[in-house]
């Protein structure tokens, strides 16, 4: 099966997820790719602030902590293609526990829902925890069911408990604030049709169209294997489509990335899939003739 994963370029303001229901303002790591947030301000979530309550003991109530989410923090978009959320938390024993909702902003209407207790996976501290100046943390990564529509803006909800610790005793407040964690689609990125569903065989041909639009003026398809798979383009500077051809069994995967205009790295989009051998065709059971004596 085919597996998306998008790889941001980030960092910014972090959010306090408290159990006791409301939202206060985390102190905001140094960004020394602050210049990313600015891009589409737009998109940037709410100030903290503004989604809190009048609530004071919440100040000193024990929290989930700081979290920050990818797409949807400091004006991050996500990439075309991409079945892949990340939400990173501070703290190293979080999990997902109940449901996110993924909503169109722009025709109201749900887009996904994804239960966090089946589709997350915990990952340990890695450099983005460390970016945002943090010892230790959670990496959830979060699949979709499906890529989200281009051209469209989205916001995320969340259920009380759609996150919590390993034994339960603290849980992450409801959220329904459209504003809070918001995100709209970027102009590059990848789309993958195969032509046997879900299923890649040995012998497929997939079109892929690579979108460069927008700020991406450059993408280049690299880390995979020639002996495994075959690529109609490998670079583009302009959005095209081309052929990809499997001719190995097995995991095999291939990174696209997407530069601006002074060749910086806007991000990456990794894909990965599972080729099987093409089924077996059925064959055909000769008619059974039969003589009367």
């Amino acid at each position: 099966m085919k597996k998306w994963k998008m790889i941001p370029v980030i960092l910014g303001l972090t959010l306090s997820l408290c159990a006791c229901g409301q939202y206060t303002e985390a102190p905001a790591p140094a960004a020394p790719a602050a210049k990313e947030a600015a891009k589409d301000p737009s998109q940037a979530p709410a100030d903290a602030k503004e989604a809190s309550t009048d609530d004071a003991k919440s100040d000193n109530a024990e929290s989930i902590g700081q979290v920050y989410f990818s797409p949807g923090s400091d004006g991050i978009n996500m990439m075309l293609g991409s079945t892949v959320m990340h939400v990173y938390f501070e703290r190293a024993d979080v999990i997902g526990a109940g449901k996110l909702t993924i909503m169109n902003k722009d025709t109201k209407t749900v887009a996904q829902e994804i239960d966090l207790s089946a589709s997350t996976e915990s990952v340990s501290a890695d450099t983005v925890q460390k970016q945002l100046g943090w010892d230790n943390g959670t990496h959830l990564w979060i699949n979709l069911d499906r890529p989200l529509d281009r051209g469209y803006d989205y916001y995320i909800t969340c259920e009380e408990g759609a996150f919590a610790t390993k034994d339960g005793s603290i849980k992450s407040k409801a959220i329904s604030d459209p504003t809070m964690i918001a995100f709209g689609m970027c102009d590059y990125g990848i789309e993958l049709k195969t032509p046997n569903g879900e299923h890649v065989y040995v012998g497929d041909h997939l079109e892929a169209t690579v979108y460069v639009e927008g700020e991406a003026k450059e993408a280049v398809i690299e880390d995979y294997d020639e002996n495994r798979v075959r690529l109609g383009d490998k670079k583009f500077d302009s959005t095209k489509e081309t052929e990809i051809k499997i001719y190995q069994i097995g995991e095999d995967s291939f990174t696209v990335s997407f530069y601006d205009n002074n060749h910086d790295l806007l991000g990456k989009i990794a894909v990965s899939y599972e080729a099987e051998m093409p089924p077996e065709p059925e064959s055909e059971v000769p008619e059974r003739t039969t003589v009367g004596m």
